[in-house]
């Protein structure tokens, strides 16, 4: 493997990382507003664009989607206007045998 092979692949899990960090901290109510007005929605469409084949950051990135979404459907509208629906079905098409992908989706 390549040096920067490796780099690209350390980012990578380096951004999936910090999108399970969001999640986490996306649990408390207070946090969960702060990712949302900080522009937190915009950022996780990025990375999703970035790694969509990759099933882990799908995973991860939608599961933190719905995390900001949990109890505040207003909430929603940031989520539709970004773009994350359409990265929600194409993940959901691109990983159909990867359980946790399908019910993180789906919740």
């Amino acid at each position: 493997m390549s040096r920067i092979r490796f780099l690209l692949m350390l980012f990578q899990n380096l951004e999936c990382s910090l999108l399970g960090l969001l999640k986490t901290l996306a649990g408390s109510d207070p946090v969960k507003v702060e990712i949302i007005k900080e522009g937190g929605v915009e950022i996780i469409v990025e990375v999703l664009s970035k790694y969509i084949r990759n099933a882990t950051v799908c995973d991860v990135g939608c599961a933190t989607v719905a995390a900001l979404v949990l109890r505040f459907p207003a909430h929603s509208a940031t989520v539709m206007e970004s773009g994350a629906p359409d990265l929600i079905i194409k993940s959901m098409q691109l990983h159909p045998k990867l359980p946790s992908v399908q019910v993180s989706l789906r919740s």
